[in-house]
C-alpha cells in the first residue's frame, strides 16, 4: 500500500507541472448506500448495507486525469444473532460501522462527449472500523484503524459550466485484516454532486 501511495504521489508530482494550465479544482459530496462487512470464519460473516456519505476535494489535471481526496462516514448496521450463535444463552446484537474514512484517489477519465464521461478510481483508504456487541443493554466496542487498497468506477454528467451530477460504485476495502482472524470490507454505491471552479 505504501509503495502504491508513493508511486501515485511521484507520478502526480511529475505530471502536475506539465499540465498546470488545465487545472480545474472542484469540491462536492456523495450520498448513498454503503456496505460494512465483517468475516471471522465461515460461521460468522456479517454484511450490512447502511446510509453513508463523503465530502470530496479534487483537481482535474486535464481531460483524462484527476486527483481526489475524500472524507466520510457510514451509518451503523445491526444484526441480531440467536442465543446459540455465541453460546451466551441470550440474543446478541452485533453492530458494524466505519466512523470515518479518508480516501486518496487517482481518477482516470474517459470523455465520451463534452458533457459525459466515465471514470475509474485507484488509490487507498484509511478507515476506522467499529464493531459493537450488545447484550441485555450492555455493550462493548472495538475500533481498528487500517488502510486498504481502493478502486471503483463511475459516470458523470456535466449539467452546466460548474455543476456535475454523478453515480459510482467504489470498493474502499477488500478483506482488510483487523486482527489475525477478522477481515473487513467497505464499499459504496452513491450519487454525487460536484462544483468546479
Amino acid at each position: 500500500m505504501k509503495r502504491l501511495f508513493f508511486a501515485l504521489t511521484a507520478w502526480l508530482v511529475v505530471a502536475l507541472p506539465a499540465q498546470a494550465q488545465d487545472f480545474e479544482p472542484y469540491v462536492g459530496f456523495g450520498l448513498g448506500a454503503f456496505g460494512v462487512e465483517l468475516k471471522e470464519s465461515p460461521a460468522f460473516n456479517q454484511k450490512n448495507t447502511v446510509f453513508g456519505g463523503y465530502g470530496k476535494l479534487g483537481v482535474d489535471i486535464n481531460d483524462y486525469v484527476a486527483a481526489e481526496l475524500r472524507i466520510g462516514a457510514t451509518g451503523t448496521g445491526t444484526t441480531t444473532y440467536p442465543p446459540a450463535t455465541f453460546g451466551t444463552g441470550i440474543p446478541v446484537d452485533i453492530k458494524l460501522q466505519s466512523t470515518y474514512f479518508l480516501s486518496y484517489l487517482a481518477k482516470l477519465k474517459l470523455p465520451v462527449n463534452p458533457d459525459l464521461r466515465f471514470y475509474g478510481l485507484l488509490g487507498g483508504t484509511t478507515a476506522k472500523f467499529k464493531t459493537t456487541a450488545a447484550v441485555l443493554g450492555a455493550a462493548a466496542s472495538i475500533s481498528k484503524t487500517k488502510t486498504g487498497f481502493s478502486y471503483g468506477a463511475g459516470v458523470e454528467w456535466r449539467l452546466d459550466d460548474q455543476l456535475t451530477l454523478g453515480a459510482e460504485w467504489a470498493q474502499y476495502w477488500t478483506d482488510v485484516n483487523l486482527t489475525n482472524v477478522d477481515q473487513a470490507r467497505i464499499w459504496g454505491a452513491v450519487g454525487s454532486l460536484t462544483t468546479s471552479f
